[in-house]
């Protein structure tokens, strides 16, 4: 992969009111320009016009603490995102932290095809059940999310991603205060919507300005249709050590539980037919059970699939640890080196309460459980020096991954013999199908070689390339494919 771009800062001037010195004007015209230039003036104060460039040879815009805060609490920085111009970001729930329905767009690129990470660390695609990364809702709680920089084409070389192909989002946690304090959030809403956070601050505890900060997050809302709810707990701590000639070293902690119900996937017939408020039967187990027999209610029957148009449920279970330390040392006024080294594992699964798998008591359904896990961990290292006007930077990238993931079939009971219940309540017990499971290893190291060079004041130009390594490889491990005992 290779990339030559070139970037000139440009700036948006309104209209002076001042008239050119050859001019001559009549007193009329000197109010009618007194008028028009209140009007400009008071135009100016209900718009904002901003460019950014941060330097880069990249068009890079950036959401800023400032606008993280003007959202709702909890808003997932991902929606934030919504407010720059190219981007497109849709989630089923308001906080748009529902991973299974969320998507995102940027200039015509999918999430797949852009590049995530938090303080340098690679987050995968964002996709739900991806592989190799996270949420950034899991990552990190949007309080503690300092801002993100926005590259909406090529993304740099440097960007620890294998999937920046339309860009990069590089997201940066909020550093420590140097002020000892804390903060306390509460949100109410709608849906029994109650959202909980808290932040202790050190403050600097000695002269060289030791300092870090912990918080614990817990959200707990409904849905807005239908049974079911989504709850997360999460943890983040954090501490910087500042070090002699602007170096620092920095570590991050996350963890994070979350459990979420779906919302059921619409149609434009179903739409037409049931109307937007279409969800799955949970709690009403005998509602499920009756339309895997095919027994529908009345308004289901008008669609043209009233056996897809809802299930008992769906939901999500994951608990996630991560996080990383990072050294930025500036060896001398021209020569800086910086390392991280993460890890993060991921553990949970996934159910669905299937109609296309009846269960071996004769129930005409089953629960389909998919339980994936993420271990991951690896660093990235790069050296950046100046000389003359150019600035060559030149690092490396690597990581072991380790993906696992399977497929289970639970028994339902008979109808009047019990119900599935809530599926977050834990893995179910009466598993009596294993299909498939499967472990994936990949090993991914990059190298990337790039400069910069400082044609004049106002104009850069940047040309570099990345080399790739991907080795990737998958076993299978003997499984009983059904049993009937639980």
């Amino acid at each position: 992969m290779a990339t030559v771009a070139a970037f000139a800062p440009y700036h948006a001037w309104a209209a002076d009111a001042s008239p050119p010195e050859h001019a001559t004007h009549s007193p009329d015209t000197t109010k009618t320009q007194a008028t028009r230039a209140q009007r400009v003036l008071r135009h100016q104060a209900s718009e904002t016009i901003s460019v950014f460039g941060h330097g880069s040879t990249r068009q890079m815009t950036s959401v800023t603490r400032t606008m993280m805060e003007q959202s709702v609490p909890g808003t997932s920085p991902m929606k934030v995102l919504n407010q720059l111009p190219g981007i497109v970001y849709q989630s089923a729930d308001p906080f748009g932290a529902y991973e299974y329905s969320s998507s995102l767009y940027m200039r015509g690129f999918s999430q797949n095809q852009i590049g995530f990470t938090l303080d340098d660390i690679p987050l995968g695609d964002q996709q739900f059940n991806n592989y190799n990364g996270l949420s950034i809702t899991r990552a990190i709680t949007t309080d503690n999310v300092g801002g993100a920089d926005v590259s909406q084409g090529a993304g740099a070389v440097d960007v620890a991603s294998n999937s920046n192909l339309g860009g990069a989002i590089q997201f940066h946690s909020l550093d420590p205060s140097h002020t000892r304090g804390g903060t306390v959030e509460q949100t109410f809403g709608s849906n029994q919507t109650f959202r909980t956070f808290a932040r202790i601050n050190s403050g600097d505890l000695n002269s060289s300005g030791t300092r870090f900060y912990a918080s614990y997050a817990r959200t707990d809302m409904n849905l807005w249709k239908g049974g079911g709810y989504d709850y997360s707990d999460q943890v983040n701590a954090k501490i910087v050590q500042p070090l002699a000639n602007g170096s620092s070293i920095k570590a991050f902690f996350d963890w994070s539980s979350t459990q979420q119900f779906d919302y059921q996937d619409m149609t434009q017939n179903y739409l037409s037919t049931i109307g937007p408020k279409l969800s799955n039967y949970y709690p009403n187990y005998t509602a499920a059970y009756q339309a895997a027999q095919g027994i529908y209610p009345t308004q289901y029957q008008k669609s043209n699939d009233p056996y897809d148009a809802a299930y008992y449920a769906g939901t999500a279970n994951r608990v996630d640890y991560f996080g990383g330390i990072t050294l930025d040392e500036n060896l001398s006024s021209h020569l800086n080196w910086k390392t991280t080294v993460y890890g993060h594992g991921d553990s949970g699964y996934s159910t669905w309460t299937t109609p296309y798998m009846p269960s071996p008591n004769g129930a005409p359904l089953s629960q389909r459980v998919q339980d994936p896990g993420i271990q991951r961990g690896g660093f990235l290292s790069a050296v950046t020096y100046g000389i003359a006007r150019h600035k060559i930077n030149a690092g490396v990238w690597y990581e072991y991954g380790r993906f696992t993931e399977g497929r289970s079939f639970a028994e339902a009971p008979l109808l009047g013999q019990g119900t599935l219940g809530n599926p977050t309540d834990g893995y179910p017990s009466n598993v009596f199908a294993t299909p498939w499971q499967e472990i994936f290893h990949s090993n991914t190291f990059t190298f990337h070689l790039q400069d910069t060079f400082q044609v004049m004041k106002n104009l850069k130009i940047n040309a570099g390339f990345k080399s790739m390594i991907v080795s990737a490889g998958n076993t299978v491990p003997t499984r009983t494919s059904r049993r009937t005992g639980g």
